[in-house]
């Protein structure tokens, strides 16, 4: 293997820190010396004067080859209407671009609608979706039958089998 893409979520929450972001990329390059971490900021990240230590430290693992990533975690659901979506993924990069000096170059979320999708890949950037454990009771999808529960058959969500 000549090397491994990570894409780490960062959410304002008390724990992310420099302290734990230099600690996590310093064990992952410990254990994969090759690896590239795809660092994916959640908007709070991108807001003037919140998180300017973490910013800055993620800005010099860019520096280094890391690629930079919109954050979203559900989009769907935070941006109901394309036109809402598009106005925050131009806001995001126009942020990124003014906060890290760097295009973006990937967008990951829990899940995107297509005609999202499709918005992402005209501005040239490739998509990193994923999902998650049961969403029940966790946050705002509530349960079997959402497009975000796992082990649900869906015509949607094409990471759901």
């Amino acid at each position: 293997m000549k090397s491994l893409c990570i894409n780490v979520l960062l959410q304002n929450t008390a724990n992310v820190t420099t302290t734990t972001i230099a600690d996590f990329r310093a064990y992952v390059m410990t254990a994969i010396p090759n690896a590239k971490l795809t660092w994916c900021p959640d908007n709070v990240f991108m807001f003037p004067g919140n998180k300017n230590a973490e910013n800055s430290l993620i800005a010099s693992y860019l520096a280094l080859g890391d690629e930079l990533a919109i954050g979203q975690g559900f989009p769907a659901v935070d941006y109901p209407t394309l036109g809402e979506f598009e106005d925050q993924v131009d806001e995001w990069i126009a942020s990124a671009t003014t906060r890290f000096a760097r295009t973006t170059t990937v967008a990951c979320a829990w899940h995107y609608p297509a005609s999202y999708i499709a918005y992402l890949v005209s501005k040239g950037i490739k998509i990193a979706n994923g999902t998650v454990w049961s969403q029940t009771g966790v946050d705002r999808f509530q349960g079997e039958g959402t497009k975000l529960f796992p082990y649900y058959p869906s015509t949607t969500n094409a990471a759901v089998p």
